[in-house]
């Protein structure tokens, strides 16, 4: 079974998608409305995964990107929708640490001639800092990747 997943963080990125999925998956540009970027820092992560965290990183300029629904009628979030596989959806869940840390969050996704699809997306439930723009991956690729192929010899 495939599964649409709207990604517009460190899953945006092709190297550290092909990293944790063997490959990238097809994909199509999209947008969902309602929502907003935020960045979360350390002392928003549960206790579990902060202890984790702090053990391999500075928790002191560790930061995050999580999407949540906004008051703003016009707030649009413009990235990347992969079709996944049910097993590759298992990486997905254990690289962003779901339920422990995200949350899956079934959303409508539409593509710029208009089409819509269900899909999903990972979200956290903590209130961080709005951000108007991003970098999508905080901190070094090649730590990610390193952390993708990681995730994956873990499950497999």
């Amino acid at each position: 079974m495939k599964r649409l997943v709207f990604t517009f963080g460190t899953l945006y990125e092709p190297q550290i998608i092909s990293a944790l999925l063997g490959k990238e998956p097809p994909f199509f540009m999209a947008h969902v409305e309602g929502y907003q970027v935020f960045k979360g820092t350390g002392d928003l992560l549960p206790s579990e995964i902060y202890q984790d965290i702090s053990s391999k990183h500075d928790i002191s300029t560790f930061s995050f990107l999580f999407a949540q629904k906004s008051t703003d009628p016009n707030a649009s979030i413009n990235e990347k929708v992969y079709e996944i596989t049910t097993n590759q959806e298992i990486y997905l869940d254990w690289w962003e640490r779901y339920p422990r840390w995200y949350r899956k969050e079934d959303i409508i996704v539409t593509e710029e001639h208009g089409k819509a699809h269900k899909a999903f997306m990972y979200t956290v439930d903590k209130t961080g800092e709005l951000l108007e723009t991003f970098e999508r991956v905080q901190g070094d690729v090649n730590t990610y990747i390193t952390g993708a192929k990681k995730t994956t010899r873990k499950i497999t």
